[in-house]
């Protein structure tokens, strides 16, 4: 057993060492630790009062920034202006994620099996795809393009039979 005992370094009583704690290269017991440390604030032994509202005036209100200016675009070539990209369909014309998905819902609500319903989009797919490269061909321009395209896929939208 550990009987060993020492003195407090602060108020001389003796203590077992394993009870005394190493404070600035002094042996100090509990309680004398303690003061010290309430001598520096380290240790709290009050109640926190209740803070005035005063001080949390400005905490509870959004503060808002400034949105920055936008930044102008830089010419690649004097005297050019940039040509900004519109957002559309791409160039082979196919149908978008939301188009397929709606004729997916259409197709499986009239009957088909989901594979069928895929093989079935794709097959329109295709189509449509053959429509647009045969009126490239031909050299037709972009916007009567884009109205074919989209008179052949409202009438595909159409369909109530499969």
């Amino acid at each position: 057993m550990n009987n060993k005992r020492a003195k407090c370094m602060v108020c001389g009583k003796n203590y077992r060492t394993k009870t005394l704690h190493k404070y600035k290269g002094k042996l100090i017991c509990k309680q004398c630790r303690n003061k010290e440390l309430r001598k520096k604030g380290k240790f709290i032994d009050k109640i926190p009062q209740k803070v005035p509202e005063s001080m949390f005036k400005n905490y509870n209100k959004k503060t808002t920034k400034p949105k920055p200016k936008p930044k102008p675009i830089k010419e690649r070539v004097p005297g050019l202006k940039p040509i900004k990209k519109k957002q559309g369909r791409p160039k082979g014309m196919g149908l978008m994620s939301i188009e397929k998905y709606f004729l997916y819902k259409k197709y499986t609500s009239l009957g088909l099996s989901p594979k069928q319903a895929t093989l079935k989009i794709n097959e329109v797919v295709l189509n449509l795809k053959k429509i647009v490269s045969k009126m490239r061909e031909e050299k037709k321009p972009e916007d009567e393009i884009n109205t074919k395209f989209k008179e052949e896929f409202t009438k595909i939208c159409q369909i109530k039979n499969v």
